[in-house]
């Protein structure tokens, strides 16, 4: 048994979902850490590591998304 296009394309949003929930959270976490008056550049660095790699990782879930959607 395969999987469909149709359920990898919803697999991937789902994970998309996830990474953005993930990004979001970093990046409260990185603006109250900011907010504080003794940030921890480590935790600030770490939030921003995150928030790249978050960006990196959507951006190619939605190369394949887009090479699994039909062109019209």
């Amino acid at each position: 048994m395969s999987v469909s296009d149709d359920d990898k394309v919803s697999i991937i949003n789902n994970h998309i979902r996830n990474i953005e929930l993930t990004k979001y959270t970093s990046e409260i976490m990185l603006m109250t850490q900011q907010a504080i008056s003794s940030p921890d550049q480590r935790l600030i660095d770490m939030y921003t590591a995150q928030i790249a790699d978050a960006n990196l990782q959507l951006s190619i879930l939605a190369e394949q998304k887009n090479s699994l959607t039909p062109k019209e």
